[in-house]
Parts: C-alpha cells; sequence; structure tokens
C-alpha cells in the first residue's frame, strides 16, 4: 500500500428506482437524468488524475463509470462486487455474469472480470453482516493496492459505511483513512486534543472492524472521544449477529450512562438502542435518564427505552377472518410506562415525539395514559398527530375508547395524518369496521396515493366486513400507482371466498409492475387454480423479473394435472439466475413426480379392482 493513498467515492447516478420510488426491479439502469449526470463528472478536477478506478458490478454502477471515464479509461480498471450496494430489495440485486457482458461487452477487458463468478450477487441472507465484513474487507483491499490515487464508483449505502453521510447521485467525496484516524485518537502526547477530537468525529460506520480500540476510547479523558467512540459502537449492535458478542460490547457502554458529559450519556443511550434485546436488561438504567437535564440525552433515552421495550413480551394475536398476525406488546411493567408518560409534558416536541413512539411500542398501557395521548390529535403540529394517532394504533384494544377521535382524522389537512389514522383504525380491526367502513371506503377515491393505498391497507384487518367492499377495491386495479394496485389484490388474497369481480385479476397478470403480477398469481392460486390454463402461465414462469416466476413455479407445484409445456417450464427454473425460483422449481419438480406416483398407483388399484370384478 502507498502511504499517501487518496480515494474517492462516486455514487452512481440517478436510477430507475431512484426517480419512481419503486425498488422490486433486479438491477435497474440509469435514466436520461442519470446519464448527464454522470456524463457532467467528465474531468473532474478530482477524478482525472486518477490511476485506479474501481467498479461495482451492477448496471447503475458501470454506466456511472463508462460515462465519466470511458469504457477503455487510460489507467486500470477493476469490477469487485466487494463495493455492490447493500442489499435491502430487488433493485440491490446484481444481474448474472453472462447477462452483464451481453448489456456491456467491455467489462471482459476489466480486471475483477474472470474471477467474478456467474451468479455473484449479495442477498439478503448473505449480506446480512456486510458493514462488519465486506465492507472492512473492501477498504483492507483497497489499501493493499499500489495506486495512490483511486476512484470507486459504487452505490449510497454502501458509501455510508465509509464516509458517515448519504451521497447524492453522482457526488463526489474523499473516503477518509480510518486506520489512521484510530492512530490519531491513539497517539502519544505530540498529538493536541484538537487534533484527536476532531479525528474522533471523522470515524464513520466502518471503523466498527477496530472494536478493540474502540472499547479502549470509551474510557478515554476527552469527551468527544467517549461520544464518537459510543456513536460508533451503536453499529455494532445494529449490524451484529452473535448475541453474546452484543451483549459484551452493551456491558461496556453502560457505564456511560452516567458520564460527567451530556454528550455522552446522549451517544451511550442512542447506541445501547441499537442493541435492542440484547441490551434490554440495562432499561431501568437507561431510564433514569428520562429526567436529566439536557434535551437531547432524555431524547435519546426515551428512544432507546421505546426500542428494548418492544423486543419483550410479544404475544401473536391471529384475526378472526383473515388470519394476518398482529403484534401486540406488553411491557409488564407498569412504573416504566407511567414513568415515559410523563415525558408527554415535556417542553421539547423531539422529546414529546419519541415518547409517543416509545408508548407505541410498549404497547398496553393504563387508560389514563391513553387520554394523554388523545390530547395531541388536536396538537397543531402534524407531526405529533401522526405519530399519535400511529402510537393509538398500536395500543389496539387498550386505545378502543379512542376510536371516535381517530375516525375524525380521515378528515385531517395532513394526508400523513390521514394515513396514520387509516393505518390505526385498520390495527383495530372489526371493533372499528362497524362505524367507520364507509368512511375508509369514500378515501379510496383520494387524490393522494399513499391515502388511497392505507385505505386499502386499512379494510384488508376488516375481517369479514372487507368482503362487503370488494367491488370497491376493485375499482383500484386500474389506478395509476403500482402500490395502491398491490395493495388491492392483496386484499382478495385474505377473503375466504371470492367475490365476482376476482375475475377482473386475470388482467393483472400482464401488469407492468412485477409486484403486482407476483401478488396476482398468488391470489388465483387459492381462488382460481382450477381455471387457470397453461396459456396464462407460461409467460409467468418465463418472466423477466424473479419474484414473479417464483410466484408461478409455486402455482404449478400445487395443481394437479399439470400441462406438459408447464412441466417443460417449470424444470427450466432448475438453472435460473435467482436461488429461491431454484429451489422452489426443485421442490415443484419433486411434488410433480410424487403426483405421478400417486396417480399411476391409483390406475393399477383400479385395474386390479376391475379385474376381479
Amino acid at each position: 500500500m502507498t502511504s499517501h493513498q487518496r480515494v474517492w467515492l462516486i455514487r452512481h447516478g440517478e436510477g430507475l428506482h431512484n426517480s419512481s420510488g419503486r425498488h422490486n426491479s433486479c438491477d435497474p439502469l440509469l435514466t436520461q437524468q442519470g446519464l448527464e449526470q454522470a456524463a457532467a463528472l467528465h474531468g473532474h478536477k478530482d477524478l482525472i488524475a486518477c490511476d485506479l478506478l474501481v467498479v461495482s458490478p451492477m448496471s447503475r454502477a458501470v454506466q456511472t463509470a463508462v460515462a465519466i471515464f470511458g469504457k477503455k479509461p487510460s489507467c486500470r480498471v477493476v469490477l469487485s462486487p466487494l463495493c455492490s450496494e447493500r442489499y435491502s430489495g430487488r433493485c440491490d440485486a446484481g444481474r448474472p455474469k453472462s447477462q452483464l457482458l451481453a448489456s456491456f461487452p467491455f467489462i471482459a477487458s476489466w480486471d475483477g472480470f474472470e474471477s467474478l463468478p456467474e451468479h455473484w450477487t449479495h442477498t439478503k441472507t448473505s449480506d446480512f453482516d456486510w458493514l462488519r465484513c465486506r465492507a472492512p474487507a473492501f477498504v483492507a483491499w483497497l489499501r493493499s493496492q499500489t495506486e495512490s490515487r483511486v476512484a470507486v464508483v459504487g452505490h449510497g449505502c454502501f458509501f455510508t459505511s465509509l464516509l458517515g453521510t448519504y451521497l447524492g447521485n453522482c457526488e463526489v467525496a474523499e473516503m477518509p483513512d480510518v486506520a489512521a484516524l484510530i492512530k490519531t485518537i491513539r497517539g502519544d502526547s505530540t498529538i493536541s486534543d484538537s487534533e484527536r477530537c476532531h479525528a474522533a468525529e471523522a470515524l464513520t460506520p466502518v471503523a466498527i472492524s477496530f472494536r478493540t480500540e474502540l472499547e479502549a476510547m470509551l474510557g478515554d479523558e476527552l469527551p468527544e472521544v467517549r461520544c464518537h467512540a459510543a456513536r460508533v459502537l451503536g453499529n455494532f449492535g445494529e449490524t451484529a449477529a452473535d448475541v453474546a458478542e452484543k451483549v459484551a460490547v452493551a456491558e461496556k457502554l453502560v457505564p456511560l450512562l452516567d458520564d460527567s458529559a451530556a454528550c455522552v450519556r446522549s451517544r451511550a443511550a442512542e447506541a445501547l438502542g441499537f442493541f435492542a434485546e440484547a441490551a434490554s436488561s440495562h432499561v431501568h438504567r437507561v431510564a433514569g435518564l428520562l429526567n436529566d437535564v439536557d434535551d437531547e440525552v432524555r431524547q435519546n433515552a426515551v428512544w432507546t427505552v421505546g426500542q428494548m421495550m418492544k423486543t419483550r413480551g410479544i404475544v401473536s394475536v391471529v384475526g378472526e377472518r383473515s388470519q394476518c398476525k398482529r403484534r401486540r406488546l406488553n411491557a409488564g411493567d407498569a412504573s416504566l410506562a407511567m414513568q415515559i408518560a410523563a415525558l408527554l409534558k415535556d417542553g421539547n416536541s423531539a422529546v414529546q415525539w419519541y415518547t409517543l413512539e416509545a408508548l407505541g411500542h410498549i404497547g398496553e398501557v393504563a387508560a389514563d395514559i391513553v387520554a394523554d395521548i388523545v390530547k395531541f390529535l388536536e396538537y397543531t403540529d402534524g407531526e405529533l398527530r401522526q405519530i399519535a394517532v400511529w402510537s393509538l394504533g398500536q395500543l389496539g384494544s387498550a386505545a378502543a375508547s379512542a376510536t371516535k377521535q381517530i375516525a375524525r382524522l380521515l378528515q385531517d389537512p395532513d394526508t400523513s395524518v390521514q394515513c396514520a389514522a387509516l393505518e390505526a383504525l385498520g390495527e383495530m380491526g372489526e371493533a372499528a369496521a362497524q362505524d367507520y367502513r364507509n368512511d375508509v371506503v369514500g378515501l379510496l377515491r383520494h387524490p393522494d396515493m399513499q391515502v388511497r393505498r392505507s385505505a386499502v391497507s386499512s379494510l384488508r384487518h376488516f375481517g369479514a366486513l372487507c368482503g362487503n367492499s370488494a367491488k370497491e377495491v376493485a375499482n383500484l386495479f386500474g389506478d395509476p400507482s403500482p402500490a395502491v394496485r398491490y395493495a388491492a389484490v392483496e386484499v382478495f388474497e385474505i377473503m375466504r371466498q371470492a367475490p365476482p369481480v376476482i375475475e377482473k385479476l386475470d388482467d393483472l397478470l400482464e401488469d407492468p409492475d412485477p409486484d403486482v403480477r407476483a401478488m396476482t398469481v398468488a391470489v388465483l392460486s387459492k381462488h382460481r387454480k382450477t381455471q387457470l390454463h397453461a396459456e396464462m402461465l407460461l409467460p409467468l414462469l418465463r418472466d423477466s423479473e424473479p419474484v414473479v416466476r417464483l410466484a408461478a413455479v409455486k402455482l404449478v407445484a400445487g395443481m394437479h394435472d399439470v400441462a406438459l409445456t408447464l412441466r417443460a417450464a417449470a424444470v427450466e427454473l432448475l438453472d435460473d439466475q435467482a436461488a429461491e425460483v431454484r429451489t422452489a422449481a426443485a421442490a415443484a419438480r419433486s411434488k410433480l413426480q410424487q403426483d405421478d406416483l400417486e396417480d399411476r398407483r391409483c390406475e393399477q388399484v383400479a385395474e386390479v379392482g376391475l379385474g376381479g370384478w
């Protein structure tokens, strides 16, 4: 590694998923605006002299790199899956190597292409520990390269771990050297306090790979160093899989709750919130800060108590008709709930907001606390009205007395409050449906997409009365918003008997949104399986999106007397690019083979029976 290596991180240009807000397509391309954003970086003063270019093997990153540096840059180019996006949805899944090459033939000359596996992409399961494993591994690989000026084209969330901030599309930022920062903080007496504080402030989430050094910094003489060490260790609680390790780190943070510096108490309390259940045995220690003189300390303390308590005493309540699990939480500690509720009278609105959220996480609370929450429904602050009505919805039956006040917010001028009120009524289920179903149905025609979607979702929880709204919900099959269409289709999944309007669903098998197509397949497999024919299902088994192929092959596995064309298409999916589709295809083949054997046995029994007759 060169001793003066500098690394510039470049987030890709605007992608189709960024502009649409829909993140359900695999490996989306850049929009025209994204291509223009990238082209504008050509000749950038910090990039023009780079001698190493590292590119994520996702289409939007490759397109961005080409627009800035060309297909054959003068420097060495490396294609590295280490810097692909953190997996949070299908938009973060890359295409197989062969498909990527078909779209961008020039990448065959880039370093790293030969060693890239055909199915290289990260998944939700494989990328769970990305912050502790993949991000540090990428930094270590970068520092092992001999080039002194490096440009990396990649993604927003992944780069946040290296920078501590989220980059905009085609924004450029220099990556700090975490190892050098740690060295400065842990340096000798020749390094000034201001230098050490500045270095601590610059630490990014990936610094959790220096866990031992961070834990030692918790005892540093400078409060700023203690504060930022606690901040970074919070990332450990959020991402680590090993519970014992999380408990051990949480134990190191707890003493800082009594620190003389408010900034340290605040960061320690906040960090423990990311450990949640692993630190829940310390909930009363954190609750001791609910009366702290510092606003930020109280705010972080009540947030953390809420995070800890929502993991305790979880009991699933299953709706009589919908079979949808709805979580009801009970803290089992009324005095703590009352202690939290006292902050509803706090003079700081941020403290009040997090108090309302914490009470919602706790679940069942005393009736007088419900009355205090209801008061916030009349506040002029829309954010407080929204979180208050959300909190009441989480309380479920404990907030039944507030149903009328919640229903009034269906006409609130703030659409986010309307959505929260709809969701709260949905949480209350059939009890709210008796009196307010018509009010909810009326909002299916609201001009705001979010309100329409929330109205549909609310109806989904209304049990038997949901079926009475089938016609109105089916009118949304043609809604311009894919999110609303998806929610409308989903309603029919919970119905015991399909209403006549279910036939309208056939048209959605060709919906442009893959999630809508997949949900349509799931609903039809429940209500109209025997009426589906090969001509309808064959295109779905060959759909471009894995989520649709997965739904289709599961449907085929549950069918009897499957057409030969469908069998052949299902077998083809044994080599699908998506692992979950391959697994489902193997299960379908096994199921169909078992059905065939059973059919043959039945035929043999019938023949023997006829012969005996």
